[in-house]
């Protein structure tokens, strides 16, 4: 399960990057670009949560719209537990941490949209006729490209671009 939530930061680039990056930069950080264009950055952190008993990842992408606004997008995702891989909602506290973080320390977000259970687009992009296949084993949806199933493990049939 994922969990996506999208505004636009009342401050400066620099100092929404600095600050998210200080606190939940733990596996990745990087800025692209040079003052005086408009940059982004990408901030990868995970987090242990026990209600799940594993790890839950957070991506941050930012992106500089004016000396003083920062559009950021946060999307944690969560691996589940038990049959159902119920992730009790650790998704959604990740991306509410980072919020909550922000607004705790002074910043202002502006037009937020969350979108709860966000998960990968099913439907092909305008003019894409697909990118999804059945595994003929499992019946799950998969990569078109894939070699093997990321459900079940079946070897594919070699892929042919059309």
């Amino acid at each position: 399960m994922s969990h996506y939530l999208s505004g636009v930061v009342k401050n400066s680039f620099e100092m929404v990057f600095e600050a998210v990056g200080k606190a939940f930069g733990n596996v990745y950080i990087n800025k692209f670009g040079e003052a005086g264009e408009s940059r982004v950055g990408l901030v990868l952190g995970e987090e242990f949560f026990l209600r799940v008993s594993s790890d839950v990842a957070v991506l941050i992408v930012l992106k500089e719209l004016s000396p003083d606004e920062t559009n950021i997008e946060v999307i944690s995702c969560a691996g589940g537990t038990g049959i159902g891989s119920i992730s009790y909602a650790a998704h959604k506290a990740y991306v509410h941490e980072v919020r909550d973080f922000l607004t705790t320390s002074g910043f202002q977000i502006d037009s937020e949209k969350e979108i709860p259970h966000f998960e990968r687009c099913t439907t092909p992009p305008a003019g894409v006729k697909f990118f999804l296949k059945k595994c003929p084993y499992c019946d799950r949806k998969i990569p078109i490209a894939s070699e093997e199933c990321q459900y079940c493990g079946t070897k594919q049939p070699e892929y042919e671009k059309p």
